[in-house]
C-alpha cells in the first residue's frame, strides 16, 4: 500500500472443522481439539513461531528473543550472520513444507481463514486535497507523499463453514444392518407365504376335480 492511495480491503471468513482421531486431516496428519484444557488460548502460528526460536536456540546457543523456559542470550551479528540467518531460514522452508512434528505444533481442528481481496484508488480527491492542505506545513504534495487511507470490511455478513462428518458412524452401520435384515427377512417371508398359498390352492383345485368325477 503507497501512499496517496485508498485501499479498500474485502474479507471472506471461511471457518473449518475437521474430525479428531482417528480421522485423518491435514493430508496424513491428525489435528487437536483445540477445546480441551491442554489447548486453552492455543495458537498454531505462534507455536510454530516458539518451536523455530527454540530449534535456533539449541542450533546456535543463542536467541534474537526471549524464550519462555530457556536462558536469554542475545545473538551477536557475528552469530546472526554465521548460524542464526541459516538456521531461521532452514526451520522456516520445513513450515513451509509442513514438516513441523505434529507433537510439537498439533493443528487444530478448528480453523478460520480469512480470504481478501483488495482494491486500491488514487487517494484523497483533489476536492478533499484541497481542504486537507490548512496547515502551514501540509501541501498537497506533502498529503499525496505522507497519506493514506485503509478499508477494512466484511464482503458480507455471512460466515461460510466446513464441516466434515463420518461417513458412517456406529447407528449409521447398525441402521443399514436392521434395514437389510428386515428386508431380506421380509422378502423370506413373503416368499414362504407365497409359495404355500400356490401349493395349497394346487391341492383344492385337485381335490375338487377329484369329488366331481
Amino acid at each position: 500500500m503507497a501512499p496517496g492511495t485508498a485501499n479498500f480491503i474485502k474479507l471472506q471468513r471461511t471457518g473449518y472443522k475437521f474430525l479428531p482421531r482417528p480421522y485423518r486431516s491435514y493430508g496424513d496428519g491428525y489435528c487437536a481439539e483445540t477445546s480441551a484444557l491442554l489447548y486453552q488460548n492455543y495458537s498454531y502460528d505462534r507455536c510454530v513461531f516458539q518451536w523455530i526460536n527454540k530449534n535456533v536456540h539449541h542450533d546456535c546457543n543463542c536467541s534474537t528473543l526471549p524464550i519462555e523456559g530457556l536462558p536469554f542470550k542475545e545473538c551477536s551479528f557475528l552469530d546472526i550472520r554465521t548460524c542464526t540467518l541459516w538456521k531461521s531460514i532452514k526451520y522456516y522452508t520445513q513450515v513451509a513444507q509442513m514438516n513441523v512434528p505434529p507433537d510439537d505444533c498439533p493443528r487444530p481442528c478448528e480453523v478460520v481463514h480469512y480470504k481478501p481481496q483488495m482494491t486500491s484508488s488514487a487517494y484523497p480527491s483533489q476536492p478533499a486535497l484541497k481542504s486537507y492542505a490548512n496547515g502551514p506545513n501540509d501541501t498537497e504534495q506533502y498529503i499525496r507523499d505522507n497519506v493514506l487511507a485503509v478499508y477494512v470490511f466484511y464482503d458480507r455478513f455471512l460466515e461460510e463453514r466446513v464441516e466434515y462428518v463420518p461417513e458412517y458412524t456406529s447407528m449409521s452401520i447398525l441402521g443399514n444392518l436392521s434395514g437389510q435384515m428386515g428386508f431380506f427377512l421380509g422378502a423370506s417371508l413373503v416368499t414362504i407365504t407365497e409359495v404355500a398359498q400356490t401349493v395349497l390352492l394346487t391341492i383344492w383345485m385337485f381335490f375338487c376335480r377329484f369329488i366331481k368325477h
